[in-house]
């Protein structure tokens, strides 16, 4: 819902989606699916971040690219993988996107790294818990 509707309906939005990326390689290996995380991370722009949700669920080709971006940002929040309680089958890009809402934060970077195809990061400002 756009931020319009929502003071139209009288409700102020638990957050703004400010950014969303997906990026994909032709390749499909390990350093191609990295690349294509690290690009669509950095496809959003400012990497100040407050919180950081990540998309590590225990299988290891998913796990390695959340390693290595870390890796890349020292300086970023250690990220909260939800998915490692659910499995890799066991959670959604949705369901990060809703633990992102869970914490008050200025600014929350998702990431949600695939086993094969397009790799998906997005960036939430303003997530607030009352209503």
């Amino acid at each position: 819902e756009s931020r319009v509707h929502a003071e139209v309906r009288g409700v102020r939005p638990r957050a703004l989606l400010r950014a969303l990326a997906c990026r994909s390689t032709p390749d499909n290996t390990r350093d191609g699916r990295f690349r294509a995380l690290f690009w669509a991370v950095a496809t959003l722009g400012d990497p100040s971040l407050d919180r950081r949700i990540g998309g590590s669920n225990g299988l290891s080709r998913l796990d390695t690219l959340e390693s290595r971006l870390a890796c890349a940002h020292p300086d970023w929040p250690a990220a909260v993988h939800p998915k490692c309680l659910w499995g890799e089958f066991g959670g959604s890009d949705g369901q990060l996107l809703a633990a992102a809402l869970l914490e008050p934060a200025d600014r929350v970077l998702v990431t949600a790294p695939a086993s094969s195809g397009a790799q998906f990061a997005a960036v939430l400002e303003g997530v607030r818990l009352d209503g």
